[in-house]
């Protein structure tokens, strides 16, 4: 597995293997350096790389130009880290694909969708993708998935986290930022769910959830709007600027609001609606209209 940007790290697969297993990297760029656990590797002859050599190109009839790694480790028991260096402004571009082991995945390219996921991605214990210029994308119906016990699924852009009909998975926490845009997902079959979720951006937050505690931070001016699929514990929402609609709970499940609030100046109103109970540690609309709407109890 591997990944562009400035700096990109990547868990090899195994010897002489594609980075990203038989399909390659479609829009990886070429390297300045390639790394094993911090030691530069020898650049190789392509199509003849000897154990810790790499090569860039198409050395397979594929079409594109994509990164080779050669190390022998069994890619089963391979602990070490790839480290793929990049000139700025790097974009890349990830279809399906597997993976056995974290996955870090970084990229820069300011104004654009700087890490774009077209497929079905999975990694075990935890994946982390950041893009220190740019946006991040999801495409599709596609299913980005954390395997194991406790993993967790980082999402950082310095611009938007845009998800289509996307889902994302993680057994713990999903953790979502984007610095100066929003966090925004298409109303239709995508689904973000872990135990915890943590949203912050600067913009506005729309996200449809199966979580159990959601932590939700919009700093600078934007509405935040969560739907639920059954109970959940709002820890923090908070917009600087914008409006908070919640809408989760059925009979069996509570909306739990231990610290929920909008700017003290201006219109931003708050609405909760529970198919079940509105249990309230604190709420705070500064100056408009707080809204509960419950099936069964206000408490």
């Amino acid at each position: 597995t591997v990944q562009g940007g400035n700096e990109a790290l990547a868990f090899a697969i195994g010897s002489h293997d594609f980075i990203n297993g038989a399909g390659g990297f479609t829009g990886l760029d070429r390297p300045t350096a390639v790394l094993l656990d911090g030691v530069e590797l020898d650049q190789g002859a392509l199509g003849s790389l000897t154990d810790g050599q790499w090569a860039y190109g198409d050395n397979d009839g594929l079409g594109y130009d994509t990164l080779y790694v050669n190390i022998s480790a069994d890619p089963d028991g391979f602990a070490g880290t790839v480290t793929a260096r990049f000139d700025a402004n790097n974009q890349v571009v990830v279809g399906t694909s597997v993976f056995r082991d974290q996955l870090q995945l970084f990229a820069g390219a300011a104004g654009v969708d700087a890490i774009t996921i077209n497929g079905d991605l999975t990694s075990d214990l935890s994946l982390d993708l950041t893009a220190y210029g740019g946006s991040i994308i999801v495409n599709n119906a596609a299913l980005v998935n954390v395997t194991g016990t406790a993993s967790v699924l980082n999402a950082q852009a310095a611009d938007s986290v845009k998800l289509q009909d996307a889902s994302l998975s993680a057994a713990q926490l999903v953790n979502l930022d984007a610095l100066n845009g929003d966090i925004s997902q298409s109303t239709g079959q995508g689904l973000v769910s872990a135990i915890d979720l943590e949203a912050n951006a600067s913009g506005a937050i729309t996200l449809i959830t199966q979580v159990t505690n959601a932590a939700l931070v919009s700093s600078v001016a934007g509405d935040i709007s969560l739907t639920e699929t059954d109970g959940i514990t709002l820890t923090t929402v908070t917009t600087a600027d914008g409006a908070i609609t919640i809408t989760a709970g059925d009979a069996d499940n509570a909306v739990n609001a231990v610290d929920v609030s909008s700017a003290a100046t201006g219109l931003n109103d708050i609405s909760l609606t529970s198919g079940g109970d509105i249990n309230v540690t604190s709420i705070l609309a500064g100056t408009g209209e707080l809204t509960l709407t419950a099936a069964l109890g206000i408490n």
